[in-house]
């Protein structure tokens, strides 16, 4: 019986090791006997992981101003000009009194500081706004399937001790 060993694709590597065999039918080939020209091929077949990644919008951050109104005080000192009057007895009733009824007005102006409230937008910070992407490491389980061949034959033969060796370097001989 000849065994052959296969790469990934199911090609065949360079190097083969023949078995003879007594004539038993082995598990997993077609039950019809092999002559001695005669090759079967059964294809071991595993699954391996192919991860890839997709790009999901998981959120949104909105930024947006609102308009807040709240009452200010400030003080401001403001001047004002105030008129007074005084009576001062006189003592001296010699001095030149001047004629009686005659049109005599004296005018003083009177100046105070008006408040005057103008507002106008100054800017007081500034947002800066972007995104940056950030890498960490997910750990991803997942259970994978693999077939194995199993040789049975009547006789005393251990085939199945030689595995070992060929799941440890898939293409190894026994």
């Amino acid at each position: 019986m000849l065994f052959e060993d296969t790469d990934v694709t199911g090609q065949a590597t360079n190097t083969q090791t023949r078995f003879t065999d007594t004539g038993q039918n082995l598990t997993g080939f077609d039950r019809d006997r092999l002559d001695s020209d005669d090759e079967r091929t059964l294809k071991l077949r595993e699954e391996q992981l192919d991860v890839q990644k997709d790009r999901v919008q998981t959120g949104e951050v909105k930024v947006h101003k609102d308009v807040v109104e709240e009452q200010e005080s400030i003080y401001v000192p403001v001047s004002r000009e105030e008129v007074y009057v005084e009576r001062r007895e006189v003592d001296n009733f010699d001095a030149d009194a001047g004629e009686i009824g005659g049109d005599e007005t004296i005018r003083v102006p009177i100046v105070e500081e008006k408040v005057e409230v103008t507002k106008r937008p100054v800017v007081t910070e500034e947002l800066v706004i972007g995104k940056k992407e950030v890498q960490s490491t997910e750990r991803v389980v997942e259970n994978v399937k693999r077939e194995e061949a199993h040789i049975e034959t009547d006789d005393e033969r251990d085939f199945d001790g030689k595995r070992d060796v060929l799941d440890n370097g898939r293409n190894d001989r026994f």
